[in-house]
């Protein structure tokens, strides 16, 4: 899906003015999956967001249009071994969707993964996430085995960075 105005949406990573955007569109997220965040086990990125997500290794970023204050999207990309990391709370409020914001918040995490020379990222998401879905499989992520105990999740994605990306 291509971005229908790249210009008008600026992706800035997470930084600690944000923490209040960062909990309104997550507490977003979850109402929409009608799921209550567990801030313990394996949500522990929610609590301290800015040290689960730090960089170099993870990286945490919030979209929206360059005409507005307030994000309209998010995506995180989590440490998980040397080589292999999440994608992490890919979100786009209703309203903004089907306008490339999600598309946008993909191709930055996929680019942050590819510089911090990750081999692997992987996903799990909601049945009813069926948007992420689609884009994800559109960016080129295939089912994968189960990788995490995250009991809300049914699909398990994985994308391979090839050594010339």
């Amino acid at each position: 899906m291509p971005i229908v105005n790249p210009n008008q949406i600026r992706i800035d990573a997470l930084t600690a003015a944000d923490l209040q955007d960062f909990i309104r569109l997550t507490k977003a997220y979850f109402q929409e999956l009608d799921l209550v965040p567990e801030f313990y086990g394996s949500d522990q990125d929610l609590t301290a967001p800015l040290i689960s997500y730090a960089q170099p290794r993870g990286g945490f970023w919030l979209a929206r249009e360059t005409d507005r204050a307030q994000p309209s999207g998010m995506v995180g990309v989590l440490p998980l071994a040397r080589k292999t990391c999440e994608l992490k709370r890919l979100y786009v409020i209703p309203e903004k969707r089907g306008q490339g914001m999600g598309f946008a918040l993909l191709k930055q995490a996929m680019q942050f993964a590819r510089q911090a020379e990750y081999l692997e990222m992987l996903q799990a998401l909601h049945h009813d996430q069926t948007t992420a879905l689609s884009l994800s499989r559109a960016a080129g992520f295939i089912p994968c085995a189960r990788f995490n105990e995250n009991r809300h999740a049914g699909i398990f994605l994985t994308y391979k960075f090839s050594s010339g990306e």
